[in-house]
């Protein structure tokens, strides 16, 4: 059976064109994966990255979150780091 679950692949940092887990802060980013999408018109839609407690668990303060806005273009979204 196929893997159907939506996987990110790769985030480039598209000002320094740096493929890895650092962006730079109000600059665009690019992520690449399979069945990635975003739905919705509501404030809250779009990519948010939660940080990790010393625990391991994810952070559910949701106030902590840092989150991104997207801009389409023709072939693929950009997102800016907002916080």
């Amino acid at each position: 059976m196929a893997d159907t679950n939506p996987a990110i692949g790769t985030f480039t940092d598209l000002s320094t064109n740096i493929t890895g887990f650092e962006m730079t802060q109000n600059m665009p980013m690019k992520i690449t994966g399979d069945r990635l999408k975003i739905i919705g018109d509501s404030q809250f839609a779009g990519i948010y990255f939660a940080p990790v407690l010393e625990s391991g668990k994810i952070n559910s303060d949701e106030t902590a979150w840092i989150k991104f806005l997207k801009t389409h273009l023709k072939n693929f979204l950009l997102f800016f780091r907002v916080n």
